[in-house]
C-alpha cells in the first residue's frame, strides 16, 4: 500500500510540473512584444498595406491604432522602437519609421533612397533623416542612450555610408537589436534587379553555397558562390517577388538566415 501511494504521488507531481501550451489569442498581424514605460507589457503589429501600427494591451485588446504618414510614391519598409519615453519624456507613443522610393536610371539598374523618421502617435516629427536606412539604440550605464543611424547614398558606385549618432533621453526596453554592421546585412534591401550578399570573414576562401528559401522555408534555389570578395552580387530575376530568405553554408559553418525583399 505504501508503494502504491508513493507511485501515485510521483505520478501526480510529474504531471503538475509538465504544464501545457495553451492558445490565448490569435491576432491578424505579425506581433511583437514590448515594454512601454507607464503602460507595462504590450504588443504591437504593423500593417504595411494600410501603413498603421496597432498596439495591444496584455489581454490582447486594442490599445490604439497609429496611422503612419508615408509620402506619395514611397513604401513603408520598417517600423521599430515602439516606445513611450525613449525619444522624449511624455506619455505619447513614438516610433522609428523607415520608408523608401525606387529611382530608375538609364542603365535600368536603379537604386533605392531611404528616409528615417522618429514620429509620435499624433504625427509630430522628432527626427527626419534623408537617406537614413538602418538604426540601432545602445543603452548606456547612465539613464541616457545613443541612437545610431546609417546614412546611405546608393546613387554612387561603390555606395557611400556614414553614421549619425544622436543622444536620446530614454532606455530601450524591447528586444535588443542587432549590432549595426553594414558588412553583415544584404543591400540594397528591398532589391530591384540585384542584391549584394555579404561574405562573413570566416567563410573567406572556403567552398560555399548560397541557399534561397521561400516564405515557408523551402529551398527554391542554391548555387556555389565565390568567397574571395567581401560580397557577392546576385541577380534577382530568378527570385520570386516579395519576401525571400537566404543563408550561406560551407563545409564547416553556416550563417544565420537573412531576409530580403525583392521588387
Amino acid at each position: 500500500m505504501r508503494n502504491i501511494v508513493f507511485l501515485l504521488v510521483l505520478f501526480m507531481s510529474s504531471h503538475i510540473g509538465l504544464g501545457q501550451v495553451n492558445l490565448e489569442a490569435s491576432l491578424d498581424k505579425a506581433i511583437y512584444s514590448v515594454q512601454l514605460d507607464g503602460l507595462g507589457e504590450m504588443y504591437y503589429g504593423i500593417d504595411y498595406q494600410l501603413n498603421t501600427c496597432t498596439i495591444y494591451r496584455d489581454d490582447y485588446t486594442t490599445y490604439k491604432s497609429i496611422a503612419i504618414d508615408v509620402p506619395d510614391n514611397q513604401t513603408l519598409y520598417e517600423v521599430a522602437y515602439v516606445s513611450t519615453r525613449l525619444f522624449n519624456n511624455d506619455d505619447q507613443v513614438e516610433l522609428l519609421v523607415v520608408y523608401y522610393e525606387y529611382r530608375s536610371t538609364s542603365d535600368t539598374s536603379g537604386y533605392l533612397v531611404y528616409t528615417t523618421k522618429v514620429v509620435n502617435e499624433v504625427g509630430v516629427t522628432f527626427l527626419n533623416l534623408p537617406n537614413g536606412g538602418y538604426s540601432t539604440v545602445y543603452n548606456q550605464e547612465n539613464d541616457l542612450s545613443k541612437l545610431l543611424c546609417f546614412v546611405y547614398d546608393f546613387s554612387l558606385s561603390p555606395y557611400s555610408v556614414f553614421t549619425n549618432i544622436y543622444s536620446i533621453p530614454g532606455k530601450w526596453n524591447g528586444v535588443k537589436e542587432e549590432s549595426p554592421n553594414s558588412n553583415a546585412n544584404p543591400f540594397p534591401n528591398p532589391a530591384h534587379g540585384f542584391i549584394n550578399i555579404p561574405i562573413p570573414d570566416d567563410f573567406k576562401g572556403q567552398s560555399s553555397e548560397l541557399y534561397w528559401l521561400d516564405f515557408t522555408g523551402k529551398v527554391i534555389k542554391h548555387e556555389v558562390i565565390s568567397t574571395d570578395q567581401s560580397a557577392v552580387t546576385v541577380g534577382t530575376e530568378r527570385l520570386p517577388a516579395g519576401i525571400s530568405f537566404y543563408y550561406i553554408e560551407s563545409e564547416n559553418a553556416k550563417t544565420s538566415i537573412k531576409k530580403v525583399i525583392v521588387q
